[in-house]
């Protein structure tokens, strides 16, 4: 008879069920029942694996990243769920699970081999190894050379002479890691087309300073006392620690603290490409220096700022910027737009070589740019946090296109204030001038520039427009 396991999944873990990608990743806070989830996917393709002559043979690695963790967390989690599985402690640790009859006169025979792995030349102990599926416990603290690897031993057991495997692939699990981790990159950034992320909901959500339960929470009534399992972990913790393990978002490894406490990614980066509305003004946000950024968005018609693209660059002056990368976006994309573009008021200072402005210099080019109003970093960040502290029709006000990489990491910990190399918590009341700054000031430009009162002049897009260079600022 096949054993009963009472097992019902999370909202995310039935999608995740539902998906055959290759590789598939699991992100949420603590106790949201992840390990759970990848451990019944295993026994759930153990099951279907087709039988041979009669059996269902497979085998499968479950890795973490240290031997005392595989052993008092993922091994425990595995046992207390499937606890008629016959365990070998011998190194390496197996559990075998082997059941006559599973309902339809087949019979189980699963192996499953915990392994240790937390260096990029403990790969070399998998290369013997043929699996039918794996499972990454904590994927964050895994160098990725051990994913790599594990690809190419997927998929082999049972061996095509018995029938091959009827599915194969790897699953992973995490509480959310930081932007410049590997798994933020590929999954992203890139976005392979057998890979798919799934993203539990936050234990506690952040409103105002408060911290308050989340109704949409998972596993929530399984957790000793429902949410204050999560209230009673706030008390000493940073701010980015609260934002991994219990908001479920990503964190920074940066020391420092991020300038935008109010940025919510999973709230204000949109789920789907958001494309221009036709018609309605482009707003350009302009950093200027060696290294131009710009931030395009718009207003829709409910009042939400939408967020399209982004442009960075390095060594390289206003012109090459505006030549090489800004017209091409703005003839091809938004070419059906009036264009309203504002830019750093120091850009007003006259050039040491040739006397012009870099306002005259994009006018030379056909485009006709406003600097802010101030220059001030206090009156810069708070005309990007009105829009992050307002609501739309109940929805954020705004959303920004998650193909905004840079824009994207700034907001979640890049642009910050840094810590001082002194005793306690104190940080810098500038920001930290890194590679996420510039941008971060573009879009601060745009900000202003949308919410001032002065009269605004707006031009539709000609890249052969012709304008007398001489006119000034």
């Amino acid at each position: 008879m096949a054993q009963a396991i009472e097992y019902s999944a999370s909202p995310t873990g039935a999608a995740f069920h539902k998906s055959n990608k290759f590789i598939r990743c699991m992100l949420g806070p603590v106790g949201s029942g992840k390990s759970v989830t990848c451990i019944m996917e295993m026994l759930q393709r153990a099951i279907q694996q087709a039988p041979y002559n009669g059996i269902r043979k497979s085998r499968h690695a479950i890795i973490r990243n240290s031997y005392p963790e595989l052993k008092t967390t993922t091994l425990a989690t595995f046992s207390d769920w499937i606890p008629f599985a016959k365990i070998n402690w011998q190194p390496p640790i197996k559990a075998s699970i082997f059941i006559k009859d599973i309902g339809d006169g087949t019979s189980l025979d699963a192996e499953f081999l915990f392994l240790a792995l937390d260096r990029p030349q403990d790969s070399k102990k998998l290369l013997s190894l043929e699996l039918t599926t794996a499972f990454i416990n904590e994927c964050r603290e895994i160098p990725k050379d051990i994913l790599d690897v594990l690809t190419g031993r997927v998929g082999r057991f049972p061996s095509v002479r018995e029938g091959g495997t009827t599915w194969s692939g790897i699953i992973m699990d995490s509480n959310p890691p930081s932007t410049d981790s590997w798994i933020y990159r590929i999954f992203e950034e890139e976005k392979p087309d057998d890979w798919v992320l799934f993203k539990q909901p936050a234990g506690l959500l952040l409103k105002g300073v408060d911290y308050v339960p989340n109704p949409d929470a998972e596993n929530i009534q399984y957790l000793p006392n429902g949410h204050e399992y999560y209230m009673r972990q706030l008390s000493g913790k940073s701010a980015n620690w609260i934002k991994s393990y219990i908001l479920g978002q990503y964190a920074d490894n940066m020391d420092g603290k991020p300038i935008y406490a109010e940025w919510n990614d999973d709230l204000h980066i949109s789920e789907s490409e958001i494309n221009p509305i036709r018609g309605l003004p482009v707003y350009v946000g302009l950093d200027f220096g060696l290294t131009p950024a710009a931030a395009f968005a718009q207003i829709t018609s409910r009042g939400q700022l939408i967020v399209l693209d982004e442009l960075v660059s390095e060594d390289m002056g206003i012109r090459s910027f505006t030549e090489s990368l800004m017209q091409p976006l703005l003839n091809t994309k938004y070419k059906d737009c009036p264009l309203e573009v504002f830019g750093d008021p120091a850009g007003v200072k006259r050039s040491d070589t040739d006397e012009r402005t870099v306002f005259q210099e994009l006018l030379s080019m056909g485009i006709y740019a406003q600097p802010t109003e101030t220059n001030s970093p206090l009156a810069r960040w708070e005309a990007v946090k009105f829009w992050l502290n307002k609501m739309v029709d109940g929805k954020p006000a705004i959303q920004v296109d998650a193909r905004c990489h840079n824009l994207r990491k700034g907001f979640n910990g890049g642009y910050r204030f840094k810590r001082l190399q002194t005793s306690g918590e104190r940080y810098a009341d500038k920001a930290d001038k890194n590679e996420y700054s510039h941008l971060a000031d573009a879009f601060q430009y745009l900000c202003q520039g949308i919410k001032s009162d002065k009269p605004k002049k707006q031009i539709p897009i000609v890249s052969t427009m012709i304008i007398d260079s001489s006119v000034g600022y």
